[in-house]
């Protein structure tokens, strides 16, 4: 009967183990989901900036050539 007691006793706390491993693990990868979409919108408002910046060079150019005729 000890047997079985321990038996049982060793697969409840086996299994809440990896109940609780797997909780981790969900909540681990949802997290870095989380994270790379935040570093994508990050990325695309700096490479829009960059392109901001590159227009608004591209156009004071011809009109501080125009503005030094």
């Amino acid at each position: 009967m000890g047997l079985w007691v321990n038996f049982m006793v060793s697969v409840g706390l086996i299994g809440w183990f990896v109940a609780r491993m797997s909780r981790g693990l969900c909540l681990r990868a949802a997290a870095l989901a989380d994270a790379q979409q935040r570093h994508l919108r990050d990325e695309r408002a700096v490479a829009l900036g960059v392109q901001a910046a590159t227009v608004a060079h591209e156009m004071g150019t011809p009109f501080s050539t125009i503005a030094t005729c």
